[in-house]
């Protein structure tokens, strides 16, 4: 997950263009000096991409957090910030 989140960190530092996004990863890729393990990352990433362009429910439940009612262990301080 580490690697997840530092790609994704690069992506905000980047900031490339929405339709430009998969070429961006694809670079990364290419980059690494391992690029087996960041291809699987980039591709779970560019994935989470497709879903939320596609679904737009998709994009305000990740960005709240991803809650998950059934394993729901929100803290009271959690749920003030979200509003709850």
């Amino acid at each position: 997950m580490q690697m997840k989140r530092e790609i994704l960190e690069r992506a905000i530092e980047a900031d490339p263009d929405p339709d430009e996004f998969e070429g961006w990863l694809l670079q990364q890729v290419i980059d690494a000096p391992a690029g087996g393990p960041l291809r699987a990352m980039a591709m779970e990433i560019h994935a989470d991409y497709e879903n939320v362009r596609a679904v737009e429910s998709f994009g305000g439940w990740l960005s709240e957090g991803a809650p998950t009612p059934r394993f729901d262990q929100t803290t009271p301080e959690t749920k003030k910030r979200r509003g709850s």
